[in-house]
């Protein structure tokens, strides 16, 4: 999928490229749809979509064209946009520094399709996401920015929209980890989001939105593991080799922490050469090269 220009233009170019998938997934009884249209039904949808205009009006644009080229009400687009962002609840990401720089890996997130962008006037990047989804499960944009992010049920908080929405505004923005950092901890969105953020020059942190506050993540012997509460990341943890590990031994560390098909599944990115791998067998693709 290949989304390109103003923000209205890159939802329509969504549309076209998966226009069934989004009335699939935005699609409800005939009362329903009406309600939608007259904002009379779904309250939490209509707060979420109300605050992500307000917090992310470039994300509110491109929203706004997808609907309208999808031929969806927005709230109906808004309520699936909401469930596809927690419909991954075994996400994980690992992180780790190896010795020519970062590596950053997501377990495959159900459905989830490539995706270049190239909004007007920022960076451009490659990552992969939800059809029905503006912002990406794990992208690299064209500076040497990585991303990568675990969304669970937000809390409630001043903000609706969710911090996942932070993914796409940073690949959209920033080259560094530190500029991409100060805008997560400063921006408006709720909580109940962990996002990590590694750069082309070996930097790696990690952002939890909690119902308290942003905290910053730093991780242990170079290693950062995301993951929903509940999930065994002390193990996930142990898993990683500490010091400094090669790009194979990378890969062993995820096999080890996810089991054969877990890792061939999962998608990792370089922030070093810009390029994202869906799955271990697939050719890396990297943001800012034509024909790639």
């Amino acid at each position: 999928m290949d989304c390109e220009g103003a923000p209205r233009d890159l939802g329509r170019d969504q549309a076209e490229a998966v226009g069934p998938a989004v009335r699939a997934a935005a699609s409800g009884s005939a009362f329903r749809g009406l309600g939608d249209r007259l904002g009379a039904l779904d309250p939490a949808s209509r707060r979420w979509l109300r605050d992500v205009r307000r917090h992310f009006p470039h994300q509110g644009e491109w929203i706004d064209g997808l609907a309208r080229a999808a031929g969806v009400p927005d709230l109906a687009l808004a309520r699936a946009m909401r469930a596809a962002l927690i419909a991954d609840p075994d996400a994980i990401v690992l992180a780790a520094r190896v010795a020519d720089g970062v590596r950053v890996a997501r377990t495959a997130a159900p459905e989830a399709l490539v995706r270049r962008s190239r909004p007007e006037g920022r960076f451009e990047s490659v990552d992969l996401g939800a059809a029905v989804l503006t912002s990406p499960w794990i992208g690299v944009n064209e500076g040497g920015l990585g991303v990568a992010v675990v969304a669970a049920v937000a809390a409630d908080g001043a903000c609706a929209a969710s911090g996942a929405l932070l993914a796409r505004d940073c690949l959209e923005r920033f080259d560094s980890v530190e500029s991409a950092l100060a805008w997560c901890l400063g921006r408006p969105a709720a909580p109940g989001t962990s996002i990590a953020l590694a750069d082309a020059a070996g930097g790696l942190v990690g952002v939890a939105l909690e119902s308290r506050g942003r905290r910053v993540l730093r991780g242990e012997g170079g290693v950062l593991v995301l993951a929903r509460a509940g999930s065994d990341v002390a193990s996930l943890q142990k898993a990683f080799a500490s010091g400094a590990l090669d790009a194979d031994g990378f890969d062993a560390a995820l096999t080890r922490a996810l089991g054969d098909a877990g890792a061939d599944r999962a998608a990792r990115l370089d922030p070093s050469s810009r390029s994202l791998r869906p799955s271990r067998d697939a050719a890396p693709l990297r943001a800012g090269v034509a024909g790639d």
